[in-house]
């Protein structure tokens, strides 16, 4: 077995006998675990070496490399590790996706794994966009012998019976746990700069809030897009209210053309999905930006991932017909990201059958769906936004998933009191006081029509610092009419040459990325032909 461990500056691994670890955990008494320390915390026989793993709050990763090689991530996968065979049959182990690519002469080559990153930003399970590279999921260790890799989930969350107790009790538990998870945070951060992207949404306003309420008045509060954008409007009256310094970064669409094309903009790009879940891209330029102004190396970057999972605004307010059958609440949910239209109805029952795969274990689906959001969505594509920090040499922290029993508590509250999100806003406006809380998150309330237009023109991805081209508008535009057309076409074939004959001077022209359909096209021919096409690697190309 070899290992490759390498490490950014923000995030080093350390050594202590048969042990590799790096990250920030605690121990069961509450004790903070860190660098060597943690190493040693976990170093001990191999044989309970996932039952040392299984008792630890934080973010971390951990290789046990005795005479018997394990490895585990922790609840949610935030430094995620991956692994593959080379051709002599020499397992490799690397927290770097690229290293087991090149070591494995990795293909692109698992076309149902592209077409779930395509449609809903993420491969799924243990699977890359390469069959030669696989990753550990969340709560999981992974043990290597010579013969097979075999797994062992030593967490799951939403495993636990729901908690029987009244809305107040709720209200003053989940509270606590959320005091005790913000006392962690704090204390692990050991006097170092604090930086709080405030959206000014509710999960936001929480981190900012706790960290004032724990004596961090010193935290800088970030916000960057559009100057008049509801959001910035609302971040700095939130900030103003704390008494944080605000920092706000501008983005325009002259400024995005002169990010985009820089070589770390596109090394960024290149290596941040782990060949696993797509880079974000939208924090780039802010991180930068303040790097640029003088924020100190040891500054840590504290976003509110993932609240609106834990809290349940992904449930409906009123039960949905499809409740009843979770693969098509879970489609609908997480597969409508991109128009599916240009799927083959065989890729999509392939699609539908990956997801049945992935919750077979789980009855209920309610279960299903927390579940599947939890190991696919939050661990493979929302967390690995805090790679842009790693990128730019900054440490970071995920208070919501950093303690255990915060997890336990929002896994285990029966789906009544999550709906609407009813019992998390109760419990944040306990914390913040109402003062905070009831700062106004818009400026103004949008007409249909000015909602319609927003929309069709891609206002939104201008806000969020989304870079649309040098001509956004038109780059918008573009691809809304080349969808309608496509939708046109699959709708009434008989007129479908004269439709592609219309739109092709439009849609043929250079545009910032390939349209969905033409990518999973791409990836359905690769799957008939079995001719993979090559990985981007680095210096390599397509």
């Amino acid at each position: 077995m070899k290992l490759h461990l390498v490490g950014t500056r923000p995030r080093p691994w350390h050594h202590f006998g048969a042990v590799h670890a790096r990250g920030v955990a605690f121990a069961p008494d509450g004790m903070l675990l860190e660098g060597a320390v943690l190493a040693a915390h976990l170093d001990g026989p191999a044989e309970t070496f996932v039952e040392r793993i299984a008792t630890l709050d934080g973010t971390f990763a951990a290789v046990h490399a005795g005479e018997t090689v394990l490895a585990a991530v922790d609840r949610i996968r935030s430094m995620p590790l991956f692994y593959g065979c080379d051709a002599e049959g020499t397992w490799h182990l690397s927290d770097d996706a690229r290293h087991i690519a090149d070591v494995a002469d990795a293909r692109l080559d698992d076309a149902l794994a592209v077409a779930e990153f395509m449609v809903q930003n993420a491969t799924t399970g243990p699977t890359t966009l390469s069959t030669s590279v696989r990753q550990i999921q969340a709560g999981e260790a992974v043990r290597f012998s010579d013969a097979e890799v075999t797994g062992t989930r030593y967490y799951r969350y939403g495993d636990a019976s729901l908690i029987d107790a009244s809305e107040e009790e709720l209200v003053e538990e989940g509270a606590r746990l959320f005091e005790r998870a913000f006392d962690r945070m704090l204390a692990s951060m050991q006097g170092r700069p604090i930086v709080v992207p405030l959206s000014a949404g509710i999960d936001s306003r929480l981190i900012a809030a706790m960290c004032v309420r724990g004596g961090r008045t010193d935290a800088l509060a970030m916000c960057y897009g559009r100057e008049r954008s509801f959001e910035a409007q609302s971040s700095r009256r939130v900030a103003e209210a704390l008494g944080l310094k605000w920092a706000f970064i501008p983005y325009s669409n002259r400024q995005w053309a002169d990010w985009f094309w820089r070589d770390g903009f596109q090394t960024f790009r290149r290596n941040a999905t782990g060949l696993t879940g797509i880079e974000h891209e939208q924090d780039w330029p802010a991180v930068l930006t303040l790097r640029e102004r003088g924020l100190p190396d040891d500054a840590a970057f504290v976003p509110g991932h993932s609240g609106n999972f834990i809290s349940g605004s992904l449930y409906a307010v009123e039960p949905l017909d499809y409740e009843h059958d979770p693969v098509e609440w879970l489609w609908r949910k997480y597969y409508a990201e991109w128009s599916t239209q240009g799927l083959s109805p065989q890729l999509v029952a392939r699609l539908r059958d990956r997801i049945a795969e992935r919750i077979e274990d789980t009855a209920n689906p309610l279960e299903a769906f927390s579940k599947f959001g939890w190991q696919e969505r939050q661990a493979k594509m929302i967390v690995n936004s805090i790679r842009v920090y790693e990128y730019h040499g900054f440490d970071w922290r995920l208070p919501l998933w950093l303690d255990g029993g915060v997890l336990d508590f929002w896994s285990r509250i029966p789906v009544e009191h999550r709906r609407g999100r009813t019992l998390y806003c109760r419990v944040v406006r306990r914390l913040v006081g109402d003062d905070i809380y009831n700062l106004p998150s818009t400026l103004r309330r949008e007409s249909p029509v000015t909602g319609k237009i927003r929309r069709l023109t891609d206002r939104d991805a201008g806000r969020y610092g989304i870079w649309l081209g040098p001509h956004p508008l038109s780059a918008a535009l573009r691809t809304r009419v080349h969808d309608l057309v496509a939708e046109h076409t699959l709708a009434h074939p008989i007129v479908g040459p004269v439709a592609e004959a219309v739109v092709r001077p439009i849609a043929d022209r250079p545009v910032p990325w390939a349209t969905i359909n033409g990518l999973l096209a791409l990836s359905e021919l690769n799957d008939l032909t079995n001719e993979g096409g090559r990985l981007y690697l680095g210096g390599g190309g397509v």
